[in-house]
């Protein structure tokens, strides 16, 4: 079913200006007749999560998503500003995206690289497209997990579990502090082969992603690692702190998630 009867010229800047004026969010997909795009309707969704599990039809030759959200610079995290975003790929693998704020719009050039984020990712995903590579190690996630574990047992029992006490912090390390080598393709293969899922994931959920993009909604669920190790370093005695970093930055381990 046609999402608009206008046809729109066949590039991908053309595509989210096209959509930028539908109500947010929404998805097209996009098929080229002639010289122009055909938007079809796409999926209903209110989050990028509600999209995990879709696979493109076959006709549509791309997409184009609109949504809402926020904004913040590196240089100025209290200052939010609400941003509409467009985003048009195709199944080459070719990107285009705008950030419209009150500032004015901001065409985003992706180059020969996918672009990165939860969205990108599950629209990538759709198209059958391997999502951008993950940097991080699956230890970023135990490393997280231990980190989280440790000060909410430092939180609720207080000096029932004190910060100077290295042997108590890292009993709560799920592998008691060794390293794990295993890839994030491993991890990815290992769920799918024994037909598992991950938290709000089901079996299929993880079948539908790749490594990279499991990777980055395993690490969603989680607070950041920098921010845990920040919290550490603000908390605990300067000594324990670096056994932390020490430990979390050994090979094998993640690293802090931050430069």
């Amino acid at each position: 079913m046609p999402a608009t009867d206008q046809p729109v010229t066949a590039s991908l800047d053309t595509a989210c200006d096209a959509i930028f004026t539908f109500d947010a969010p929404t998805m097209v997909g996009l098929v080229r007749a002639d010289a122009a795009w055909t938007l079809l309707e796409g999926p209903p969704f209110e989050v990028p999560e509600d999209l995990i599990g879709f696979v493109a039809p076959s006709e549509w030759e791309g997409l184009a998503v609109v949504a809402t959200g926020v904004a913040r610079r590196l240089n100025d995290l209290a200052s939010p500003k609400r941003t509409r975003l467009t985003f048009a790929l195709d199944r080459h693998g070719r990107s285009a995206s705008t950030i419209t704020t009150v500032d004015g719009t901001t065409r985003v050039d992706h180059g020969d690289e996918s672009a990165v984020g939860l969205l990108a990712d599950v629209c990538h995903r759709i198209l059958g497209l391997p999502a951008a590579p993950e940097s991080t190690s699956p230890m970023d996630v135990v490393s997280a997990i231990w980190l989280a574990d440790v000060l909410s047992a430092h939180h609720a029992l207080g000096d029932g579990f004190p910060l100077d006490d290295w042997r108590g912090i890292v009993s709560l390390h799920p592998f008691d502090g060794a390293a794990d080598e295993r890839s994030w393709h491993d991890i990815h293969q290992a769920l799918v082969g024994s037909g598992r899922g991950w938290d709000a994931l089901d079996p299929a959920d993880v079948a539908w992603t790749d490594p990279p993009t499991l990777a980055r909604l395993m690490l969603a669920t989680l607070p950041p690692l920098w921010f845990l190790m920040d919290e550490i370093a603000r908390i605990a005695p300067p000594q324990i702190d670096g056994r932390v970093r020490d430990l979390v930055r050994r090979p094998g381990h993640a690293g802090t998630g931050r430069a």
